[in-house]
């Protein structure tokens, strides 16, 4: 966080080219300029013998004469000592910088404040200290600002309101603030939706100097006609979001390089690396990318315990893939000891998460008393009509048979059956419509239809349904 006290002294000495006995006998006579001046000498050494106890004594006579700078330079200084209350004395000095309207101390403060840094965490005190940060064109306080209202942490949310902090950083010079502008126009959180705008704020962002804005600006254009033109630019656009430290940039970069894309050769080595770091910045798309490498071998030495240990991690992280992958291992015992109970935690995470096949494979377990909590028919209803509506049309088969059955734990409802079964048949699981064929043949939850029957036996008959088939020869 603190700035390196040599580099710092540079800026403060810099356009000070008096002689140093004119700037001791004016320090002497209480120009805090000038002692601030032989202070960033004796930290930089430079016409002055380097000694940072000399500096910080200079320091302080200028932070006691008012000089907002000095004190700013004495409190990092004392911060980035490694004794506790030297620590503290820095965080006073820098109160006492930001009271004489430095920004760069408010903000300074502020952050201290929002990360409960030597004190409880007090929001209001960094809503307070970033928005002075702020006014003083701090651009990092205006994001910071922004996002305390994005999420209505101690402040009152107010989307319009952070959409503004981060146009003002944005404007400061923060270019991570572009970025998080860009993504708010993508959206429209706050502002109306203009992809053409945020576009243009990616692009700002990323010649600043944001990895994030870099990436984002690749996945706009790869979404655009002209993404699909230009393959070679996405991949230098992924590539240097990857060397700045983005993680969706390492991640999307070993994708390409996967799958040779954008001009790149196939390289599974380079891809297998490049989600190895995404992943270990906690990029969670990027660990279940990895762990399928390990688990096929491809790029890295095949390793079916590593390749579990990523798909946790990923399910872990919100990866919904590895928590999939995860259930399916511990249900058919591979790579660890089968357990059922906690491949049905793990597809209960997957499910949770969006993930309509983690649904649909819990499902069963729940009909078959397998999961956590046992037998839930009603659970497994629920979970089948989840998957279903997710476009996995097994499962609308699967609800269809425990709705056509019934039972003591259910009413029995077969329209509803008949109407899943025709979904899963018209979504391309053809087993599903040899059940179509059926309610038709024997009017259950249809009226007869025998010709719509015996169409529908030949085409489950033609995609491999045995029971169709022979349906069909008796019907000859």
């Amino acid at each position: 966080m603190w700035l390196p006290v040599l580099w710092l002294a540079g800026q403060l000495a810099a356009g000070s080219d008096a002689p140093v006995a004119d700037l001791k006998k004016s320090c002497d006579k209480g120009a805090a300029v000038d002692c601030r001046a032989l202070g960033a000498r004796h930290a930089a050494g430079e016409g002055l013998p380097r000694d940072l106890g000399k500096a910080a004594a200079y320091f302080k006579k200028a932070c006691d004469g008012g000089d907002a700078p000095a004190c700013l330079a004495l409190a990092r200084q004392q911060l980035g000592a490694s004794d506790a209350k030297e620590q503290h004395k820095g965080r006073l000095t820098l109160e006492r910088a930001c009271e004489l309207r430095s920004p760069e101390a408010c903000w300074q403060l502020g952050e201290l404040a929002l990360r409960g840094v030597d004190e409880t965490k007090d929001l209001g005190r960094a809503a307070e200290l970033l928005g002075r940060a702020c006014e003083g064109a701090v651009g990092r306080a205006c994001v910071a600002l922004a996002e305390l209202f994005a999420e209505g942490r101690h402040v009152g949310k107010d989307l319009a309101r952070a959409v503004a902090l981060l146009q003002k950083g944005c404007d400061a010079g923060d270019a991570d603030g572009c970025t998080r502008l860009g993504l708010a126009q993508r959206d429209g959180l706050g502002l109306r939706a203009d992809v053409g705008r945020a576009r243009t704020l990616f692009e700002r962002a990323c010649e600043a100097g944001s990895a994030a804005g870099c990436t984002q600006l690749a996945a706009q254009l790869e979404r655009s006609s002209e993404g699909a033109r230009d393959g070679a630019r996405l991949l230098a656009l992924v590539a240097k979001g990857c060397a700045g430290g983005d993680a969706a940039g390492c991640h999307r970069e070993g994708l390409m390089r996967r799958d040779g894309q954008g001009g790149a050769t196939r390289d599974p080595s380079a891809a297998a690396a490049l989600f190895g770091r995404a992943c270990e910045a906690g990029e969670a798309r990027a660990c279940h990318e990895l762990g399928v490498a390990r688990e096929a071998g491809r790029g890295v030495p095949r390793s079916l315990p590593e390749a579990t240990g990523l798909y946790s991690r990923a399910c872990t992280g919100g990866d919904m893939r590895g928590c999939l992958r995860m259930g399916l291992l511990y249900q058919g015992g591979q790579g660890v000891v089968r357990d059922l109970v906690r491949s049905s935690s793990f597809l209960q995470r997957g499910c949770d998460l969006g993930d309509p096949q983690s649904c649909g494979r819990l499902a069963p377990m729940f009909e078959n008393g397998q999961a956590q909590g046992g037998r839930n028919i009603h659970k497994a209803l629920a979970l089948h009509r989840l998957a279903c509506d997710g476009g996995v049309f097994e499962n609308c088969r699967d609800r269809a048979l425990l709705l056509e059955r019934g039972g003591i734990e259910m009413a029995r409802d077969t329209a509803e059956a008949a109407r899943l079964f025709a979904r899963a048949c018209d979504g391309g699981f053809l087993p599903a419509c040899y059940d179509v064929a059926r309610g038709y043949e024997e009017g259950i939850g249809v009226v007869r239809d025998f010709l719509r029957a015996r169409t529908l036996y030949v085409k489950a008959c033609d995609a491999g349904e045995a029971r169709a088939c022979e349906r069909v020869k008796r019907r000859r």
